[in-house]
């Protein structure tokens, strides 16, 4: 099935390739999950890696790069992720030419993304790497991934018996003759005082 996967996705950016750019090819990196598999494919230099959580560095899948050539051939590869896997991150080859390491990017993708911020760690990434002399076009995505156990939890249905509080919201809705707050903006109210209870 990895197989089929990773051919999928070559031959829909040759398809790509074909419409955009014939002569001079494309550079792009794709990620594409589906269910616990991740397919990753880059080309033209760009570049598509997954990481762990902190001091998972050892060179196991948790570290994968996928690194596009400079030719029209995408490379590709398809991973089974497990709940180790905290992320993704994918840029191009200006980023990954800047000198910046494949682990220095990890680092910095992964300290942000472990804290739900995944678009602070491309912030961060590009900085460094405009810092590294990294000339524009720059771009960097970076995603989370989620893992959860029960994908078919049900709420509870309450009994009325055992309801001891109750929650009231009340909801103020401006009408025609309201008196309106000084230096308020919004659009004049159009209801009248009857539609507004």
């Amino acid at each position: 099935q990895n197989d089929r996967l990773e051919g999928a996705l070559a031959e829909a950016i040759e398809h790509l390739r074909t419409e955009i750019a014939p002569e001079s090819g494309i550079a792009l990196a794709v990620a594409l999950l589906l269910g616990g598999r991740l397919t990753m494919a880059a080309t033209g230099g760009a570049v598509c890696m997954i990481f762990g959580q902190v001091g998972q560095s050892d060179g196991n899948v948790d570290n994968l790069e996928v690194v596009g050539s400079e030719t029209t051939e995408p490379k590709t590869h398809c991973a089974v992720l497990e709940d180790s896997h905290l992320g993704a991150l994918l840029t191009v080859n200006s980023v990954r030419s800047s000198g910046l390491s494949a682990a220095r990017m990890r680092a910095l993708a992964r300290s942000h993304t472990m804290g739900d911020r995944p678009r602070a760690g491309c912030v961060s990434l590009l900085e460094e790497a405009q810092k590294a002399g990294a000339q524009p076009p720059l771009v960097a995505a970076a995603v989370r991934f989620s893992w959860s156990r029960n994908q078919t939890v049900k709420k509870q249905r309450t009994d009325p018996s055992n309801l001891t509080k109750v929650r009231c919201r009340h909801l103020l809705l401006r009408y025609v003759g309201c008196q309106a707050p000084l230096g308020d903006r919004r659009k004049k109210p159009t209801r009248s005082s009857g539609d507004a209870e």
